[in-house]
């Protein structure tokens, strides 16, 4: 399947991704309130870094290997077999190691109950299996699958989420969702390959799955487990604050995230073909994407950030505002740090220089949460991982650069920056005229897609946009 259908099929899967969120998390955030929140989102947090552990390069590797064999059914089944073995008999070491800690930790017994039910995430999370199908280039099943069972939990939150004493349904019906999709995958998984335990060999995968993995783990120190550690030394409303910023954070570079999802089986399979041309290519759009889009979206979400914080989370929690303007310039930050360990070190298989950088990056994470965190609380969570993602990212870009030199446009970087500052002046210029939130939004981010096309079209002379704006024009006229 070409990269246009499959990003058109992330498109979508997308759109869900935005819309359910923005249908869930107004409604529950209103109905539990914001310690419960934080209280739910400190012990997912936990248990997603448990998940981290036992999953460790497998999304990632996983997804490559899977791209070099797509072609020969016999070596997936193989392929497949030995990795989902292997994730196996770590994801049951992780269990017992989760189980020692649930049962000596006070703070964890508090909760057990919604820890308990959480099992069912990290030992499902073997079956999830998205790594084959990304590998398989198989989006259109992916979305389709996703689109279903997202429209049934919206559904259960609707129904059987009614006052802040659901919570704990809530979180039963969240990794439901986790088991539903890990079962249809296994079965729809069986269209594929025939999974075997004879002629395998799991250790040819076990430095590739280890080292990324270190990379991956090393990287969730001052990503993921920056939550709980917030929670261990804050209140509940602290976690519930960073953690509705995160949460609209997370669905903005979801966006790019998409595109990584796509690129990386293609890139893996151009690497393997010697195609360094096109490779770079590839590259050279998705940075181009990454700096057209991100800053339009970061100065307008710091304009915004209360209109936003306020429609989508509703009164109760004002703390997360200066947290959403402090992590937002995390969407191009991060957008490049993507391209540039997931398109292009991991696919030319610089897997043991990630994890030296995770490592690095991991220690600044570390060290800045317990310099700042006790002291500036949620705000200091956010300034920590914006500032560990970008001396990550300046290390990424030189190693890239090392092996690849590939640049980043930086004359196009600080153009759009400039070319950004009015997105300021139009949010301002509505608040001044409208009081309620909704319509400062809705007109603020009219106005300022109008100016975007404008400026993209005329003075950047984007080529990417003006051909998207002229497919759309023929198609709608013809």
């Amino acid at each position: 399947m070409s990269i246009k259908k499959n990003y058109f099929y992330n498109n979508i899967l997308l759109i869900t991704q935005y819309i359910v969120p923005l249908i869930v998390f107004p409604y529950v955030s209103r109905v539990l309130g914001i310690e419960k929140i934080g209280i739910l989102n400190w012990i997912d947090n936990t248990i997603n870094y448990f998940i981290i552990i036992s999953t460790l390069g497998l999304t990632l590797t996983g997804v490559r290997e899977v791209s070099k064999v797509k072609n020969d059914k016999v070596e997936l089944s193989k392929v497949f077999s030995e990795l989902i073995i292997l994730h196996t008999v770590i994801t049951l070491m992780i269990v017992i190691i989760y189980m020692i800690v649930l049962l000596n930790n006070d703070k964890f017994i508090e909760n057990k109950n919604i820890f308990f039910i959480g099992i069912t995430k990290i030992v499902f999370n073997i079956f999830l299996i998205e790594w084959f199908f990304k590998g398989l280039e198989d989006f259109k099943y992916i979305t389709n699958r996703s689109i279903a069972i997202k429209l049934i939990y919206v559904i259960l939150i609707l129904i059987f989420v009614k006052n802040e004493n659901d919570y704990t349904v809530y979180y039963i019906i969240t990794c439901l969702t986790y088991v539903v999709n890990s079962v249809v995958n296994i079965v729809y998984a069986k269209k594929y390959i025939l999974f075997q335990l004879n002629n395998i060999n799991i250790k040819r995968h076990f430095r590739s799955y280890t080292t990324i993995g270190l990379y991956i783990v090393l990287t969730s120190m001052y990503t993921t487990f920056n939550v709980t550690f917030l929670g261990f030394v804050s209140t509940e409303a602290s976690v519930g604050s960073y953690t509705t910023a995160l949460k609209l954070y997370s669905i903005i570079l979801g966006l790019f995230s998409a595109l990584n999802s796509v690129l990386i089986p293609k890139l893996s399979y151009l690497i393997t073909e010697r195609e360094d041309s096109l490779f770079k290519d590839l590259i050279n759009k998705s940075m181009n994407f990454i700096i057209t889009m991100s800053f339009p979206i970061i100065f307008c979400g710091i304009a915004l950030a209360p209109q936003i914080i306020n429609i989508i989370a509703g009164p109760g929690f004002e703390r997360s505002i200066v947290c959403f303007k402090v992590i937002l310039p995390l969407i191009f930050i991060v957008g490049i740090a993507q391209i540039l360990s997931n398109q292009i070190l991991i696919p030319i298989n610089k897997d043991k220089q990630l994890a030296y950088i995770s490592f690095i990056g991991a220690f600044i994470g570390v060290t800045l949460n317990i310099l700042l965190v006790r002291v500036y609380k949620e705000i200091g969570t956010a300034l920590v991982v914006v500032v560990s993602e970008i001396c990550v990212t300046v290390m990424l870009y030189y190693l890239c650069y090392q092996y690849t030199k590939i640049k980043l446009p930086f004359v196009q970087i600080i153009y759009n920056i400039i070319l950004s500052i009015p997105y300021f002046l139009i949010a301002y210029l509505v608040k001044s005229a409208f009081i309620d939130a909704l319509y400062v939004l809705i007109i603020s981010i009219v106005l300022s897609l109008i100016y975007f096309l404008l400026i993209q079209v005329y003075i950047i002379k984007n080529k990417i946009i003006i051909s998207q704006i002229t497919s759309i024009s023929s198609k709608t006229f013809a």
